[in-house]
């Protein structure tokens, strides 16, 4: 996490659902997906998502929960 005048970036990164092959690749296991629950310690207003701009997130009781997909990489502005 990256403190900003404004509030904090997470990055959020999984490896899961990712298959390693000998050759070639393999496309990621979408049952692997995580839900993950962010919060820091001045709680949160507004969250939004850097690469995902048009994904709505919540923000309940000073905190937001979203899934990060298998393989995938999502990187929050949190305010």
């Amino acid at each position: 996490r990256t403190r900003t005048p404004t509030g904090w970036i997470v990055p959020l990164l999984t490896p899961a659902g990712r298959v390693k092959p000998q050759q070639g690749i393999l496309p990621a296991d979408h049952r692997e997906d995580r839900t993950v629950t962010v919060s820091v310690p001045a709680g949160i207003k507004t969250a939004s998502d850097w690469l995902a701009p048009d994904d709505t997130l919540a923000v309940k009781d000073g905190q937001v929960t979203l899934t990060v997909r298998a393989g995938a990489v999502r990187v929050l502005e949190l305010r």
